[in-house]
């Protein structure tokens, strides 16, 4: 097994939630893998149908075999903004609705 560590850097704004929509930030390992898998799509666009599909479910997975790929989110900064910042996303919202719609 290869195993890549990568630092990311966010350059353009994140809107992130789970499936519980109190204002909990959620940041997915499964929700990153997801997007790979679509720009990989897409930056293979002239590939036939057929085999485009077959080397998508060899790299990611599909009901029949297990992804090659696995992504785990640790991130200290990210828990800590949890931990400190629900309160003031919580008065954020209640003080913006419109902004709370969008999110």
């Amino acid at each position: 097994m290869i195993k890549k560590e990568f630092q990311i850097e966010l350059l353009t704004p994140l809107f992130m939630h789970g499936a519980e929509t109190k204002g909990e930030v959620e940041l997915r390992g499964a929700s990153i893998k997801g997007l790979l898998r679509y720009w990989w799509r897409v930056s293979r666009s002239g590939l036939n149908p057929a085999e485009l599909l077959k080397k998508e479910n060899e790299i990611f997975g599909s009901t029949e075999s297990k992804s090659k790929v696995k992504i785990v989110i640790k991130d200290k900064k990210l828990a800590e903004f949890k931990r400190h910042n629900n309160d003031e996303l919580k008065s954020f919202y209640k003080s913006n609705p419109g902004i709370k719609y969008l999110w």
